[in-house]
């Protein structure tokens, strides 16, 4: 995705149709990229989303398989 304003805004219409079909807006999970993410942290601050920005190490963590269990 683009960080435009017409892609942001494409985005938040796809956020749009899954809060109709699930019932309630969808929470956006994306990793923090340097400063790439910021146009998109500000675009959904100021549409209201609900974010959660993740540090790229603990979503490479994450990522591994768990052994053992």
């Amino acid at each position: 995705m683009k960080h435009t304003k017409e892609e942001l805004d494409h985005f938040l219409d796809f956020l749009k149709e899954v809060e109709e079909v699930a019932g309630k807006m969808p929470m956006v999970i994306l990793e923090s990229t340097g400063h790439y993410h910021s146009p998109v942290i500000q675009y959904l601050e100021e549409q209201g989303i609900r974010y959660i920005l993740l540090n790229p190490i603990i979503s490479y963590q994450a990522k591994k398989p768990v052994y053992g269990m």
